[in-house]
C-alpha cells in the first residue's frame, strides 16, 4: 500500500506526504528533549544462531535504553513499536500504533533536541539518521559500520540527477 499510496490519499505514509518546503526555519529550544523510538526483532523468526543471539542482545539493549531515558531524562519521547514479541518483552514501553505515521513522527521530532539511533539489521544504519540530519538534531548513533569501499575508485565518477546520485564507470 505505502509504495502505490504516492499520493499519500490511503495513508500519511508516502514519501511524498511530506513537503519539506513547510518545514520550520526557526530553531526551537526544547529543553533537551530525547527522541528514541526503535523496534524489537524476535531472535525465533530467524534460523541461524548467531544471528538469534545478536538480536536477543539488540533487544535487550533496546529495551534498557528506553527505561534509562525515561527515568533520567523525564518528558522525553521514547517507546518500542507495537509488535507482540514487545508486548511480551517490554509492555511498557509499546507505542500505540497511531504515534508510529508518519506525521507523529515529524511532530515528535520538531519537539525534541537530541536523537538515538541505533544499528538496525545487518548493523546497517537506519534512515532516521537521514530525517535527524535534515532536521538540525543533535545525534548520539551506535558505531555506523557501513563503508562505500570504491567511493573513490579510479575510473568510478559519481554524477548527480533528480533521481539521485549514479555511478559511472569508465573502464
Amino acid at each position: 500500500m505505502r509504495i502505490l499510496d504516492v499520493t499519500a490519499k490511503k495513508t500519511n505514509q508516502s514519501h511524498h506526504a511530506m513537503d519539506i518546503r513547510h518545514f520550520p526555519t526557526s530553531v526551537a529550544d526544547n529543553g533537551g528533549k530525547i527522541l528514541y523510538l526503535a523496534r524489537l526483532w524476535d531472535p525465533a523468526r530467524h534460523t541461524n544462531p548467531e544471528e538469534k543471539e545478536r538480536r536477543r542482545i539488540q533487544s535487550e539493549t533496546r529495551i534498557a535504553i528506553c527505561r534509562t531515558i525515561r527515568r533520567h531524562f523525564p518528558g522525553s519521547i521514547v517507546g518500542l513499536a507495537n509488535e507482540p514479541y514487545t508486548q511480551a518483552m517490554a509492555p511498557d514501553l509499546v507505542l500505540d500504533n497511531s504515534f508510529t505515521s508518519k506525521l507523529a513522527f515529524m511532530k515528535a521530532l520538531r519537539s525534541t533536541d537530541i536523537c538515538l539511533a541505533d544499528d538496525g539489521l545487518g548493523d546497517t544504519p537506519g534512515w532516521k539518521i537521514g530525517e535527524y540530519l535534515k532536521h538540525g538534531k543533535a545525534i548520539i548513533t551506535t558505531p555506523i559500520r557501513t563503508v562505500v569501499q570504491d567511493f573513490n575508485k579510479e575510473g568510478i565518477t559519481w554524477n548527480w540527477r533528480k533521481t539521485g546520485w549514479k555511478m559511472t564507470c569508465s573502464t
